[in-house]
């Protein structure tokens, strides 16, 4: 509009306009702006515009130059200004592979501040020194995270005695989980005091066992201990619609939830455009239920677990399982705070049989659980899923992979809409987890990870990490935390379709 008026812009509205083209995808041109607006600027808010260029040229992977523009910025920059300077110019140096000038800035930045931003400065320079294999280096900066005010400071806690076991060094590991208040901290203590206090051992790990529901750590309990999750008896009892279930649920959560007459009519419309073949209505309806439109959800209300389970089911039944699945976990965790036997019957919501036909027959000789867990995990069984990356449907591969299955399997290299068929997908995805099974020993902690994140991120010593604390201490310790959390997500699924065999059921 100003140009059309022939009106330049302001300075703050061309940093927006800055802004507006990195956050589209034009970095280059982004930086191009900054520049014209630096050769204008003096002192601090020169300064401030090369702090800028040096987070933008660092998105745009243009590690030199953001080094280059964090080093202009540091010269220009007072207080606070200058640690995030030392920040920028840690991550430049990092991206570089540049480890101790790295670590040197992250812990420079982490001196000039305090609290959420000294974590951050901490927490970057611990994942700095463990991706690269530097346990107790990253430890170290993790229990200089853990001991800011930050609500992830256990969180880091857990990762500084995680290092701390893969160095070796299990005493100082014992001391960081001991600290710890979280599932996994908790987990790992009882892992770790095994073979000296086995009663305690035990207690702990029986303690994250006995949770509602199913998580990595949860799984791993019960995995150790030989338990169960699954309570097995609650099915009938809390089959939707049963008045005693409902009752439950309402009484427990009663102070803090309550059903607005706009979500109830919506619901209502919902289940009504499933029923008559209108699944795409149904959808859009659901979508805005789980956004929070106000015109549902008016702000400040809290839904019942019950509404929530009410829209999940109706997301099955308008054959949409993605918006299903997310619905289910908000039953849950609206459920946070009531008995376990109540929260169990909400579990088997989240984990539907679907695309049996593909799947139960175990292609490639996969247990038909760990594919359940895949395809849950990959595309929440979205056939027509497409990621940012361009990964395509419910085993989420990329063309070129696709294309390598193809050929070991001795058919044609399969076009885009190929890989949308259902049966295809699973089937490609099968053979490429059992052929990354075979590259890393069997070891399905290291093939899943691979399958996330490639089989080139897998480091050399990968067999080092497991034979110092199993799958377990893989998984926490993969090349990415991306592909941590999508490992640990199986683990847990497989144990959820074990215990709860899913079926579709007969009409």
């Amino acid at each position: 509009m100003a140009a059309a008026r022939g009106r330049p812009l302001a300075p703050d509205d061309e940093r927006r306009v800055a802004s507006s083209e990195a956050l589209r995808g034009a970095p280059r041109a982004a930086l191009e702006r900054l520049a014209r607006l630096r050769a204008a600027a003096h002192g601090e808010a020169r300064g401030r515009l090369w702090l800028e260029s040096a987070r933008l040229a660092r998105a745009a992977r243009a590690f030199d130059d953001a080094h280059a523009a964090a080093e202009s910025a540091l010269g220009l920059l007072p207080g606070p200004g200058r640690a995030s300077a030392l920040l920028e110019r840690a991550r430049a140096q990092r991206d570089l592979g540049r480890l101790e000038p790295a670590l040197s800035d992250f812990a420079a930045a982490a001196a000039a501040e305090s609290g959420a931003a000294a974590f951050q400065a901490w927490w970057e320079a611990g994942r700095a020194a463990e991706a690269r294999g530097r346990w107790r280096a990253g430890a170290a900066h993790y229990a200089r995270a853990a001991a800011e005010p930050h609500r992830r400071a256990g969180e880091a806690r857990r990762r500084a005695g995680l290092l701390w076991r893969a160095a070796g060094e299990d005493d100082s590991a014992r001391a960081a989980w001991e600290r710890g208040e979280d599932e996994g901290s908790r987990f790992w203590l009882g892992v770790s005091l095994r073979a000296r206090d086995r009663a305690r051992a035990d207690s702990l790990l029986a303690a994250v066992a006995a949770v509602p529901g199913y998580t990595f750590y949860r799984a791993a309990a019960r995995d150790t201990l030989g338990l169960g999750g699954w309570p097995g008896a609650v099915a009938e009892t809390g089959a939707p619609g049963n008045a005693e279930f409902a009752a439950g649920l309402a009484m427990c959560t009663a102070a803090r939830t309550r059903e607005p007459e706009s979500l109830l009519g919506a619901l209502d419309l919902a289940r009504c455009a499933a029923d008559a073949g209108f699944e795409g209505d149904a959808e859009r309806l659901l979508s805005r239920l789980m956004a929070g439109d106000p015109r549902l959800v008016p702000e400040g209300v809290e839904p019942a677990p019950t509404t929530w389970l009410a829209a999940a089911r109706t997301a099955y039944l308008a054959g949409r399982p993605r918006p299903a699945i997310v619905l289910a976990e908000r039953a849950l965790r609206a459920a946070e705070g009531c008995a376990d036997s109540l929260r169990w019957t909400l579990v088997p919501w989240l984990y539907p049989p679907a695309y049996a036909e593909h799947i139960a027959h175990g292609p490639e000789g996969l247990e038909p659980a760990l594919l359940y867990a895949l395809i849950w995990q990959e595309s929440r069984f979205d056939a027509a899923a497409r990621s940012s990356s361009g990964a395509l449907g419910l085993g989420q591969l990329m063309r070129p992979t696709a294309g390598d299955v193809a050929r070991w399997l001795g058919e044609p290299r399969p076009d885009e809409a190929a890989l949308f068929e259902p049966g295809r997908s699973v089937r490609y995805a099968a053979r490429y987890l059992r052929w990354l099974l075979g590259r890393f020993d069997g070891n399905l902690a290291v093939a899943l990870t691979a399958y996330n994140a490639g089989p080139g991120t897998v480091p050399r010593g990968w067999r080092d990490v497991v034979a110092r604390g199993g799958d377990a201490l893989w998984v926490e310790l993969a090349p990415s935390p991306e592909a941590q959390d999508y490992a640990r997500r199986i683990f847990a699924v497989r144990q959820a379709y074990r215990e709860l065999r899913p079926a579709v059921a007969s009409r």
